[in-house]
């Protein structure tokens, strides 16, 4: 049915919304896509996702800043580290393609 192509109906679509506010919260604070210029991107990233993930962990659910969920911060991090990986080419269909038939 689908034959190789993304399940888009597996997606979380509720959680998405809460990432999107965090993209939308960055934009204002610095510029849209800003974070594509740093040259340390995937370590800044990562370790601003490690913060999100330990403040909810200890309790802190809300961000203080944004007041939106550390666990949406979190994965707005990932993402933009992900994205990095994308821009190389390193994400494409033979890759991921790959990944799906492990089991």
């Amino acid at each position: 049915m689908h034959r190789g192509k993304p399940r888009w109906d597996l997606f979380l679509w509720g959680p998405a919304e809460c990432v999107v506010r965090v993209f939308e919260f960055g934009a204002k604070k610095r510029a849209p896509w800003d974070f594509r210029k740093l040259p340390e991107r995937r370590l800044t990233y990562f370790t601003k996702a490690l913060r999100h993930m330990l403040a909810d962990v200890r309790g802190e659910r809300l961000d203080p800043e944004s007041g939106l969920p550390h666990v949406a911060h979190a994965v707005a991090d990932l993402l933009i580290w992900l994205d990095s990986y994308v821009e190389e080419g390193q994400c494409g269909e033979k890759k991921w393609s790959e990944l799906q038939h492990r089991d």
